[in-house]
């Protein structure tokens, strides 16, 4: 329930003192301007139009030597009191992120040197020596997040830095929302036999499996090994499985990276709270577009109230935008990116304002609806900003931004939501799988990638442990070529991993999930529930048989097709899956459940060496999906006779908004048809003066032409 004096977090913004204030923010660091430049820069903020601004707390910024800070006295510019107050003065609402990483392009990442040179700190790789972050400007050692002395350096910092600023919390002042820590990720070495095996860690993992396992004979079983106690396990330093079997010990270890990740954050969202920064939401930011392993909204917005993902965006990368902001806008409550791309730092391309104007555009067509800009100012390591060091503005990108603001309050846009009937439900143990079988480790791809993008299948492995398929492999290209399909056939979807709630998924008249011989138990019961109580389930390429351990499926092995595709199929006698895969050709078979209906795709034309690159179906199996598709009342809402355009349908109880996307780099016709609609009329946004409700089409069908890299807002009525 919401009280007058606390802040809430909605699905259309956080409610503050009973106004629901979309959450569209800018970063602002105040110890990186002259403290007589603060005011015209904020000014500046709010004329763009925000009413939140945002900034980190850095620790080694205000720490001077060990335990002592300046917070102004020294240097004017680290009077943090000042700026909160400098704030509330320019009516703007404040975001902090205190850490204790807060990256910001600060040597050591925001933390003091002594603290990441202290040994009993410092995180160890496989080999345990200590691992090093070599980014480009400062390499330094990186901290362990399971180190018990690293907590408690924290809570020193935290104990000051909290009883400083806790008499400005919204409504005595106008803080409103906080970050625990950034980016925690391993500190980008996202490969899984890296980090962390730091003392603490391997106990931390330890207790984890006791918390899994409850007794040593669970797991004894479960790993066919016989340890005498959990203490004796030793965590995973290099993937030697050879059969199904194996994988549980390697699986738990991705499991616990995961659950180090979350770990890190919520320790360090209590230690906040528990100094003071209460009755206001907290949120943290995963470094990646996509929210996949290790990072996990759902379990993160358990424990505190928004996962949100940062967004550094070239144009080259659209299309992984695109999938990241449909899977972030699927999961999370309050669809968040907190650092998305506004200028660049000093080593990184610089992006124009018709670039930055096309990414800020698609971000909100596919379901974001609380964004942070990072950089709103510029500053030392950051440049290309709106407004530049001294508070004066740079008018293309000021105007961008002032534009931009307009047009979302103008079209309300926080109560939009994409339409979508048809969710892609991915598997959390074959996501998994892809992550611990990498048959080799780069620690710094992530790194290298701001420089040169490596080949998605580098190292993926090419084992079957046994099984009939390369789980690890052909799960991820059974996805991307329903994806492929959807968007051809012009149906928009969702995508979630399984740890969505089953309540979520029954929301979609369609959900179509990989399967194969086996998978956990609690994704194959989400998807037999969804169906036994109406649902129309489309998976493939395999029947699931039993799960990880080799526990039967009583719901999937009674499955009974009721009829199948073709329907005059070269084959004699009882039809099966495996008829697909003995005349390589597709099938798929249909079975009645109670109210629902599951329907398996068996092909694995997908994964031939013509499509292995780029997975599809075949035209026939298309055909077939269409039909399915049909019969579950899926049809798309918006046709388009341009395949190199994108389309996107946001709706509220009063509006529809068509988005109409040209992600290329050449000007595109096209014509678009959508059933019961009577008139098109467009939002102009980035003339000299925004013009709303300027040109108006009447009928059905549209004729438009798009300039490269555009999106084209239009309400239909």
């Amino acid at each position: 329930m919401n009280h007058p004096n606390l802040v809430n977090v909605t699905p259309d913004g956080l409610n503050i003192g009973g106004e629901i204030v979309p959450l569209y923010s800018g970063a602002v660091h105040y110890w990186r301007h002259e403290k007589s430049s603060w005011k015209q820069i904020l000014e500046g903020v709010r004329d763009m139009g925000f009413r939140y601004v945002e900034t980190y707390l850095p620790w080694n910024v205000h720490e001077i030597s060990s335990e002592k800070y300046d917070f102004g006295k020294i240097v004017p510019e680290k009077d943090i009191v000042a700026f909160i107050r400098a704030c509330q003065e320019a009516n703007l609402f404040l975001i902090i992120r205190p850490g204790p990483h807060i990256n910001a392009e600060l040597p050591e990442f925001g933390f003091p040197r002594r603290i990441v040179e202290s040994p009993n700190i410092q995180a160890k790789m496989v080999s345990g020596e200590p691992a090093v972050l070599p980014i480009v400007s400062n390499p330094f050692i990186i901290p362990s997040y399971a180190s018990e002395e690293f907590f408690d350096e924290v809570g020193k910092y935290f104990d000051v830095l909290i009883a400083l600023i806790k008499p400005y919390i919204y409504p005595n002042g106008p803080i409103v929302a906080y970050q625990a820590d950034n980016e925690n990720s391993f500190f980008f070495r996202l490969q899984c036999y890296d980090l962390d095996y730091h003392p603490d860690s391997i106990l931390l993992y330890q207790n984890f499996l006791r918390n899994q396992y409850q007794t040593i004979e669970c797991i004894n079983k479960e790993y066919h090994q016989q340890y005498a106690d959990f203490t004796s396990i030793d965590p995973p330093r290099v993937f030697e499985a050879n059969r199904r079997e194996d994988l549980a010990y390697y699986l738990d270890w991705a499991a616990y990276q995961e659950y180090y990740v979350n770990y890190g954050i919520t320790r360090i969202a209590k230690m906040l709270a528990d100094r003071g920064l209460q009755g206001i939401p907290c949120f943290h930011n995963f470094p990646t577009f996509y929210p996949g392993h290790p990072f996990n909204i759902s379990l993160l917005e358990e424990k505190i109230d928004i996962g949100g993902v940062d967004a550094y965006p070239q144009l080259a990368q659209y299309q992984d935008l695109k999938l990241g902001m449909i899977c972030t806008s699927t999961i999370s409550r309050l669809p968040f990116i907190p650092e998305f791309m506004s200028g660049a730092w000093a080593w990184y391309r610089p992006i124009s304002a018709v670039e930055e104007r096309f990414i800020t555009q698609t971000v909100f067509m596919y379901g974001i609806r609380a964004i942070n800009y990072y950089m709103l100012a510029e500053r030392d390591r950051w440049i290309g900003c709106p407004i530049k060091r001294d508070g004066t503005r740079r008018e293309d990108y000021f105007k961008l931004y002032q534009q931009w603001n307009t047009c979302l309050k103008r079209l309300s846009w926080h109560k939009l939501r994409p339409e979508r009937k048809v969710l892609i439900l991915t598997s959390r143990v074959y996501d998994q799988l892809k992550y611990v079988s990498r048959e080799a480790t780069f620690p710094q791809q992530w790194l290298l990638s701001v420089y040169t993008k490596l080949p998605d299948d580098l190292f993926e492995s090419e084992r079957t442990l046994g099984e009939r398929d390369n789980i690890a492999a052909s799960a991820a290209a059974w996805i991307s070529a329903v994806r492929t399909t959807l968007e051809s056939l012009g149906i928009s979807y969702a995508i979630s991993n399984s740890d969505i709630a089953l309540e979520k998924i029954r929301d979609y008249s369609v959900v179509i999930a990989p399967t194969f011989d086996w998978a956990e138990k609690s994704y194959l019961d989400k998807l037999a529930n969804y169906a036994s109580t109406g649902g129309k389930l489309i998976c493939g390429p395999r029947r699931p048989k039993e799960t990880l351990n080799r526990d039967p499926l009583q719901f999937w092995n009674q499955l009974e097709p009721t009829d199948h595709f073709p329907t005059c199929y070269p084959s004699s006698g009882t039809i099966s899956e495996d008829d697909g895969y003995n005349n390589n050709h597709p099938l798929i078979l249909k079975h009645k459940i109670d109210a629902g209906e599951v329907s398996i795709f068996c092909d694995l034309t997908y994964m031939t060496d013509e499509t292995r690159k780029n997975p599809h179906f075949d035209d026939q199996t298309v055909s077939w999906f269409s039909e399915i598709l049909e019969e579950a009342g899926i049809f798309p809402g918006l046709k388009s006779d341009n395949p190199a355009i994108d389309l996107n349908i946001l709706s509220n109880e009063n509006q529809r908004i068509v988005c109409v996307c040209n992600p290329t780099d050449a000007s595109q016709q096209v014509s678009l048809s959508m059933t019961g609609v009577s008139q098109w009329r467009r939002f102009i946004v980035w003339d000299d003066e925004i013009i709303l409700n300027n040109l108006v089409v009447v009928g059905e069908k549209l004729f438009t032409v798009l300039g490269p890299w555009c999106v084209q807002i239009w309400e239909v009525y």
